[in-house]
């Protein structure tokens, strides 16, 4: 019996460097789908079959491209009759199709379009576009200004049958009002085939928009027909997508707009989301920047990546690929720091992202979750595991500096410049985080107890400490556990 899957939309999957990228979107969105053991392998085969589950091998999933195996994706997992593996492939087809759509826009292009990461939203977007593009109907793209509209509008063409034809984008914001007309009755003539990408179109006038709706059941040249209908051999033969940075609907009811405008457009419509509401989708960003933009091994700290993630991005990808840009190009190390933001990118950094790092990296350091911390110098990071587990004794800067065989000093310049804390106060959050776990788990257990299992020997200035991180006494905290 065979469990049949759709085709994977794969091209010329076995390039140069697109290997190593397949395998790691592959690998990602497994992990997010609990698959934590799966072996990936893009190679050749011999058998001529649609992707499948093959009885013979389970767990098993070939790839095949054309009818030709490419490789195959095989889950080592206990319970893989509880994971819906058609979602994770339809999500892993999905990715695949952007790589290749990727590889053709840069090709057409000389760039690649910009939809990067694994976020819902995006695999939405990516589904809405396999879709579209297998017609010709007009599609309306909204979104805030930076958002990746011409990516969706690239995508769209690109996959659709009229990729072999001109794409173009006429941008509305920068038009002369001069031979409006004229100039794009031209520009339908050239495209004609292809697909005509009319950005930011809330910047027409009236009477420009007038002049479109015009030129949109205008004759082509080469018409021998003389009524003033065109006949559909006559007219252009041209996708039409349009974006936006407005909602043309509030648009058509303040007067700005024309209703007869916007029914020609609106048949298929998609909305991007901002990257504040996607931030997930940043550290993937971040990655394709140090690929496009570094020839080293240069990473971003998980500090710096968190400052980035908690930045709003009003001017959304087109404001982060900037600020990414200068601090991959600008700064010095191998490893880019809240102080390389700090010093490079100003506007970005915020006096409260310290504050959130902290939490993150007391969470992390007490869920022993050491890969969080990976990117760091690398005493520094052997002083974080040791404080990881030893943080219930008695531990000095000296202590540390044997252990990671790093001088004081510059042990304790480490921690300021790359955490901006001393280790005293890493130490403290993670014994505070310990004691409001401890609290929870034995609520009857007495405040003294507690206080000495997590490391503070002194009750009194255990307390004080306490408060100054809760907000309460212990008493009062434990209380208000109770109540909840």
């Amino acid at each position: 019996m065979e469990k049949k899957m759709d085709r994977f939309n794969i091209q010329e999957i076995i390039e140069k460097s697109g290997k190593e990228v397949l395998e790691s979107i592959i690998y990602s969105k497994l992990n997010e789908s609990n698959i934590n053991k799966a072996t990936i392998h893009f190679g050749n085969g011999r058998h001529n079959e649609d992707i499948h589950f093959n009885v013979n091998h389970p767990n098993k999933y070939s790839i095949y491209y054309k009818k030709s195996p490419i490789g195959y994706i095989r889950i080592n997992e206990s319970n893989i009759e509880d994971i819906r593996l058609d979602e994770v492939f339809e999500k892993v087809d999905l990715l695949i199709s952007r790589h290749v759509t990727n590889k053709v826009t840069r090709f057409h292009l000389g760039k690649g379009q910009e939809l990067i990461g694994t976020s819902d939203h995006i695999l939405s977007i990516e589904s809405f576009i396999k879709r579209v593009s297998k017609t010709s109907h007009p599609v309306l793209i909204e979104g805030n200004s930076g958002c990746e509209k011409q990516a969706i509008a690239t995508a769209i063409h690109y996959n659709s049958e009229r990729s072999h034809q001109n794409f173009y984008e006429l941008n509305c914001s920068s038009l002369k009002h001069e031979n409006f007309e004229q100039s794009l009755l031209a520009l339908m003539h050239k495209i004609n085939g292809g697909t005509l990408f009319i950005s930011e179109i809330e910047h027409l006038s009236i009477s420009q928009q007038g002049k479109l709706i015009q030129s949109l059941s205008a004759k082509t040249l080469n018409s021998k027909n003389h009524s003033s209908t065109p006949s559909a051999q006559d007219r252009f033969d041209i996708r039409y997508i349009i974006s936006t940075s407005h909602n043309l609907i509030d648009e058509v009811k303040e007067s700005r707009f024309l209703d007869s405008l916007l029914r020609q457009f609106n048949y298929l419509k998609i909305k991007m989301p901002s990257l504040k509401d996607r931030r997930g989708d940043i550290p993937h960003i971040l990655n394709f920047l140090l690929h496009e933009n570094s020839e080293g091994n240069k990473v971003f700290s998980e500090q710096a990546i968190s400052i980035l993630k908690n930045h709003n991005w009003p001017e959304n990808y087109s404001e982060l690929e900037q600020v990414g840009i200068r601090l991959i190009v600008l700064s010095k190390g191998d490893v880019i720091t809240p102080e390389d933001i700090k010093m490079l990118a100003p506007e970005v950094f915020n006096d409260d992202v310290e504050e959130i790092n902290h939490k993150i990296l007391i969470e992390n350091l007490f869920n022993e979750n050491f890969f969080s911390i990976k990117d760091l110098h690398p005493g520094l990071r052997k002083s974080l595991v040791y404080i990881s587990r030893n943080y219930h004794k008695e531990i000095t800067l000296q202590n540390l500096s044997d252990y990671s065989f790093v001088s004081p000093s510059h042990l304790s310049y480490l921690f300021r410049s790359n955490l901006g804390r001393s280790f005293k106060q890493i130490l403290t959050g993670l014994r505070i985080e310990k004691i409001k776990k401890t609290f929870k788990e034995f609520p009857n257990q007495k405040i003294t107890i507690s206080s000495l299992e997590v490391g503070f020997g002194d009750l009194s200035h255990f307390e004080k400490i306490f408060k100054k991180h809760t907000g309460m006494t212990p008493r009062e905290y434990k209380n208000k556990l109770k109540t909840c």
